[in-house]
């Protein structure tokens, strides 16, 4: 059980602790039992940094639903003043993110946008810390999913091109939650998207068509490996919600491409096989 192996974790086994806290989110998903956590706080104390976002962000799993709690349930980690970083009621950036990350999951898929939409996209905008940035990045794609709300797209857009890693990959991977299922075939954005072809940021929002030729070009402009994997990654959401996407031809001659950058072709190859797998159509029913 989750319980036993939290006894018998030391505190130096960082990844171990990580894995324990993915699983009981996951076990517990949507269940709003959070026992674990509460019974194991001092073990969890001794996360830090990623693994203390994780473990904050696994209570919007955990609450996954429970919409009208979000706030209430979150308001002891998240930032104070719209999401500055570090000033928070948490003292942690990595909890002030994982706090916005579990407030967009919390509400992902209810209702759509999360009525939780809009407080994200100000703490975004408010976020100075990178942690933080990441979070309210990556909570504000869940909340509006399937939107391409035009406020989040420009915001998400702009931190993209700041081009710091961390908050650069946050809005990669938010893009593409925030476009999901608005892109045509993925092969055809490839072909799109060459070398220094992206947007300047505080450019007007890309249309949903070429949004996801846009952050692959921007794979190409970048030197960051986080930036560049988010890219393929969120480039994949614009099509993993498509029914009939087009197969056999440009979908699945781009992983190859010697254009790529090498750190794009794993996320593009994980893009491809969900897709293909997406297109196998389940039995009829009798």
């Amino acid at each position: 059980s989750t319980t036993t192996t939290a006894t018998t974790t030391t505190a130096t086994t960082t990844h171990l602790r990580h894995q324990v806290v993915f699983a009981n989110a996951a076990t517990h998903a949507g269940t709003t039992v959070d026992a674990f956590l509460r019974d194991n706080l001092d073990w969890l104390a001794r996360a830090t940094n990623w693994a203390k976002f994780s473990a904050t962000a696994g209570l919007g799993v955990i609450h996954r639903g429970h919409v009208g709690a979000g706030r209430s349930l979150m308001a002891p980690y998240l930032p104070r003043g719209g999401g500055g970083g570090g000033g928070g009621s948490s003292s942690s950036p990595f909890s002030e993110g994982g706090a916005l990350f579990a407030l967009g999951l919390l509400g992902c898929g209810t209702t759509t946008p999360s009525p939780d939409a809009p407080f994200l996209l100000s703490s975004l905008r408010g976020a100075s810390a990178e942690p933080v940035q990441h979070g309210a990045a990556l909570g504000l794609g869940a909340a509006a999913l399937g939107t391409a709300d035009a406020a989040a797209s420009e915001e998400l857009r702009g931190l993209l091109y700041a081009d710091s890693a961390v908050g650069g990959e946050g809005a990669a991977l938010a893009l593409g939650l925030l476009h999901a299922g608005a892109g045509a075939d993925l092969g055809d954005a490839v072909a799109a998207a060459g070398p220094s072809s992206s947007s300047a940021a505080g450019a007007p929002a890309a249309p949903r068509s070429t949004a996801a030729a846009e952050l692959l070009a921007y794979a190409h402009d970048t030197q960051h490996e986080k930036i560049i994997r988010a890219c393929g990654v969120g480039a994949f959401f614009f099509f993993f919600f498509r029914e009939g996407l087009k197969t056999k031809t440009n979908t699945a001659s781009f992983t190859l491409s010697p254009s790529l950058p090498p750190s794009l072709s794993p996320s593009l190859s994980l893009s491809l096989s969900l897709s293909l797998f997406q297109l196998q159509a389940p039995p009829s029913a009798p």
